[in-house]
């Protein structure tokens, strides 16, 4: 039933493929690529309030203050085993 809408791990890794490697997608930055294709992402990545839900939950998660920089939070997610 849901066959038509999964993807093999060769198709899943196209698009990551193709960001790596392509000379124009070098020379860009911040834009969302949906099937080799820059494209506009959901509605809801635009959202300032579920953005800051989304840290807020993650340094919770992680055990850091809703004040963390990006790099602490990174440096936890690398040095932990988080139980999502």
């Amino acid at each position: 039933m849901f066959h038509p809408f999964v993807k093999s791990i060769k198709q899943g890794a196209q698009t990551t493929i193709y960001c790596a490697v392509d000379e124009n997608a070098a020379k860009e930055s911040g834009l969302y690529y949906d099937n080799c294709r820059v494209v506009r992402s959901s509605q809801n990545t635009y959202n300032a309030e579920l953005a800051n839900q989304l840290w807020k939950r993650s340094c919770e998660i992680l055990n850091l203050p809703p004040e963390a920089e990006l790099g602490e939070l990174l440096e936890a997610i690398s040095n932990k085993e988080v139980g999502l």
